[in-house]
């Protein structure tokens, strides 16, 4: 593994780490219950209470009181995640993408600002040519952690990171802010057909840049 890579698993782990404590904190700062809070996914390799580390440290989860994943009394409804206002139900997506952003504006100043915008382009632009437009985009990438602090480079993949959480698809924090404001406070029987679907959007965009990254590590670089 190049080194410009293991350094970017380690930051983007650290900023993963950061992005689940941000929903977990902001659950618990309006009143929601917090029951199982992951830094990373797969199996657990720590636990201990409400907290577990998964294996996979590029990922992580914030799983709170909720009538659709345990079964809840009319009097135990109140505080549940899927019945609290709508402002509550953005504001943890809100506040695991908006610490993300912010750890890029404190590094980077404006020029995360700029990263942040142009990464939404360069997401789609580079999943449709993951052989040219995001060979490109690493290369880059890769300079720029040659040339910079890892401070800098934290920002840079900070801004990026924070982009693609804002996607409206499964499992990222753009969806779950996406879906309140169009049906309001109470879930409805069509969100889980619309959920279920952005998981083909989400498999082609993670599997092309994989792809990307592959050729570009273990191809591009020799």
């Amino acid at each position: 593994m190049m080194p410009w890579l293991a350094q970017a698993i380690v930051l983007l782990s650290v900023t993963a780490f950061v992005h689940v404590a941000a929903m977990a904190l902001a659950a618990h700062s309006i009143g929601i219950p917090v029951r199982k809070v992951s830094f990373g996914t797969g199996a657990a390799i720590w636990e201990r209470g409400k907290v577990r580390i998964g294996w996979f440290l590029l990922g992580g989860y914030v799983r709170m009181k909720d009538s659709r994943a345990e079964l809840l009394s009319d009097s135990e409804l109140a505080d549940a995640f899927d019945h609290a206002p709508v402002w509550k139900q953005i504001a943890v997506p809100v506040a695991g993408a908006g610490s993300v952003l912010l750890m890029a504006m404190l590094a980077l100043g404006h020029e995360g600002a700029e990263a942040f915008f142009g990464a939404f382009r360069q997401l789609f632009i580079g999943a449709v040519s993951p052989f040219s437009d995001a060979q490109a985009y690493l290369r880059a990438g890769k300079d720029f952690a040659s040339s910079h602090s890892s401070i800098a480079y934290a920002g840079l993949l900070c801004a990026k990171g924070a982009a693609f959480n804002l996607l409206p698809m499964l499992g990222l924090n753009g969806l779950h802010i996406l879906l309140p404001l169009i049906r309001g406070k109470h879930p409805r029987k069509w969100e889980d057909t619309v959920v279920r679907w952005t998981l083909l959007p989400m498999l082609f965009l993670m599997g092309s840049w994989l792809l990307a990254i592959g050729v570009f590590t273990f191809v591009g670089m020799k």
